[in-house]
């Protein structure tokens, strides 16, 4: 079974009799940056960047009468018939969702006037799953229990005032520095995937150094360092896996 636009495959309105298969890639394909050097054997590597991940799904829909059965495809068909990526959730791990819509034709082959064999390739652009539930973090070290970094919003209100206000995830030279004169009662945000700072709610960004890097939480523990030290953190975060 599977979930999709808030609807389990498994509603009876859906008419659904019996999911056959949902098949995952294990991982998505991949587009190779490579560039040809003449006279070297082979071409220089630049890495990858991995494609949309297509899941496929083949279910069949059951019903009395050739009529009974068509009353069921249009509410399928309208099921499966949105604009903008839906959450895809897979009843084996109910706890992670990969943002999804239909690809291209959704195929229809009837059987016997009765039946009906649906199948569907659903397109997710961004080919990473993601945790039903976001964490929050106010102590350290803290776990990312995913398979790959991920984004965060990292929040603090401050105690009193201070010349600037800096995080960095210990054990690397990734930091954000916000170089500003603060005071008691700000309530600092800084958005590591919308690379956004706000101060009270106003954009900050103008005030974020150079060389500061918006990082991303590394799979596994880690700890953020506040400069003054002592700031109390709010860290939330949505867990990834590939």
């Amino acid at each position: 079974m599977f979930t999709f636009n808030d609807r389990q495959s498994d509603d009876p309105a859906l008419g659904i009799y019996r999911v056959l298969r949902v098949f995952f890639p294990l991982v998505p394909g991949t587009t190779d940056r490579t560039i040809d050097i003449p006279g070297l054997d082979g071409a220089h590597d630049f890495g990858r960047d991995l494609q949309p991940r297509e899941i496929r799904v083949q279910f069949v829909l059951k019903q009395d009468s050739p009529e009974d059965l068509f009353d069921y495809v249009r509410e399928v068909a309208a099921w499966l018939s949105v604009r903008e990526a839906k959450p895809f959730i897979y009843s084996y791990e109910p706890d992670k969702f990969y943002l999804a819509r239909p690809q291209g034709i959704v195929g229809l082959d009837r059987l016997m006037n009765k039946i009906g064999i649906v199948e569907a390739t659903f397109i997710a652009h961004d080919p990473y799953a993601y945790a039903l539930d976001t964490k929050t973090a106010t102590a350290f070290p803290a776990t990312n229990s995913g398979a790959v970094s991920c984004p965060a919003i990292i929040t603090a209100t401050l105690a009193g005032p201070v010349n600037h206000f800096k995080v960095t995830l210990d054990g690397t030279d990734d930091y954000i520095l916000l170089d500003k004169p603060l005071a008691t009662g700000d309530v600092i945000t800084m958005d590591t995937d919308k690379h956004l700072t706000t101060v009270n709610g106003v954009d900050a960004r103008p005030d974020v150094t150079a060389l500061s890097t918006y990082f991303r939480l590394p799979a596994g523990e880690f700890i953020l360092v506040t400069e003054p030290a002592g700031i109390a953190l709010e860290v939330k975060y949505r867990e990834m896996w590939i």
